[in-house]
């Protein structure tokens, strides 16, 4: 007895189904396996092992002369991650607005925000300041930016 899986991904035992067979022959019958050079198998294997994916900065082929901008650094760094963290324990990981929160079990998801309070381009000594944070949820945040806008075009 041999196990299987069906179309599914699904283990089954027994014989082979008719659509497994058809598929089979036709791979086994219908490619001709490609000849390559020795240096281009080599390239192969390596992208295949991630050796290319694993150079960083001026190794990685994909370097284009360190062109991240300060804010973007700024963004993903620790500090900010902390920032937003701290912001999110402090509001219980609820949104301040509306109070949605992620429930397990119940099937809804709910994407938090640590939204500045006063904006984080325009206040930089405010950055990393906890009580300049709140968290929203994706709705609401939206929301707030909606409303920001249509004041600062009055």
């Amino acid at each position: 007895m041999t196990l299987l899986r069906n179309k599914r991904g699904q283990f089954i035992s027994g014989k082979r189904p008719e659509w497994m067979k058809v598929k089979i022959s036709k791979a086994l019958t219908g490619k001709k396996k490609k000849k390559r050079s020795g240096e281009h198998s080599k390239r192969l294997s390596n992208a295949l092992k991630g050796i290319i994916l694993r150079k960083k900065g001026k190794k990685n082929p994909n370097w284009k002369g360190g062109i991240t901008s300060k804010n973007q650094q700024e963004r993903g760094s620790a500090k900010t991650r902390e920032w937003r963290m701290a912001v999110f324990l402090r509001d219980n990981f609820t949104c301040q607005f509306c109070g949605a929160r992620c429930h397990r079990g119940l099937g809804k998801s709910v994407f938090l925000v640590a939204h500045h309070i006063k904006s984080w381009a325009r206040h930089k000594s405010l950055r990393y300041d906890i009580d300049n944070g709140i968290t929203l949820c994706e709705d609401c945040h939206s929301l707030v930016h909606k409303k920001d806008s249509l004041n600062s075009e009055r």
